[in-house]
């Protein structure tokens, strides 16, 4: 008598067939995996006369069901992650507008920093078209840039009261002697104050005012208006 054929077990059967648990071993939880399940629970929970933790299965009651993707709660948490990505993005752009106009501020800051350095000097000492030079203009570019040297007690005093007599028609000290006279009124380019006012090398000692001693060469605009000022005659004297 033949015998009746067995089936084998199909695929998915054997998957969910368990192992003989061996003797003595904890028993522990099958992982809940089911087809669009979104979440995966295990609870340690004692097991009565093992005296320590083990895992065991959940209960049917408590396996916490999969959340339909086009549930109310998927929406609202995909609604709100879309504002938020909005905001973020707009602040991004926010960032990018204020930095172009960071980078404006940046490019007007290097403008003014690039532009003449003197023009507040000029500014100060500046004159009027056509106007005679007066000589207390001079006397305060004298103060703003020699005196901390020419002063009282040194062979050329350039203070106030004192710097026109030892200037205009005034020979050198005896160690610049080259340079012929001081201020020589109506020629400026044959006196040694404006030649040592914009030379580099005059023909002797350095151009004034020194650097160390203070703001450095007088630009132009500055010297300009000594150039005029002995250009008219050097006007001022007592």
């Amino acid at each position: 008598m033949a015998r009746p054929a067995v089936g084998k077990p199909s695929v998915g059967a054997a998957r969910h067939q368990s192992k003989p648990a061996a003797a003595g071993a904890i028993p522990l939880a099958r992982p809940l995996l089911d087809r669009g399940t979104r979440e995966r629970r295990e609870t340690p929970t004692p097991l009565a006369g093992l005296g320590k933790t083990a895992f065991r299965p959940l209960a049917a009651r408590e396996i916490t069901l999969p959340v339909a993707l086009d549930s109310p709660a998927v929406c609202r948490d995909w609604t709100l992650a879309s504002m938020l990505a909005a905001v973020a993005l707009a602040a991004v752009s926010s960032c990018g507008s204020n930095g172009g106009s960071g980078s404006q501020g940046g490019r007007d800051a290097a403008a003014e920093e690039t532009a003449d350095p003197n023009a507040a000097l000029c500014a100060r000492y500046a004159t009027d078209a056509g106007a005679p030079v007066p000589f207390a203009l001079i006397q305060q570019i004298f103060d703003g840039n020699c005196v901390t040297c020419h002063v009282a007690g040194t062979v050329l005093d350039l203070s106030d009261g004192h710097a026109w007599s030892d200037l205009v028609n005034q020979p050198p000290t005896p160690d610049e002697a080259c340079g012929g006279t001081l201020v020589v009124p109506g020629n400026p380019a044959m006196s040694f104050l404006y030649q040592k006012l914009t030379q580099d090398t005059p023909c002797a000692g350095f151009r004034m005012p020194r650097s160390e001693f203070g703001g450095g060469s007088l630009p132009a605009c500055v010297t300009d208006v000594v150039a005029g000022w002995i250009t008219e005659g050097a006007p001022g004297g007592p």
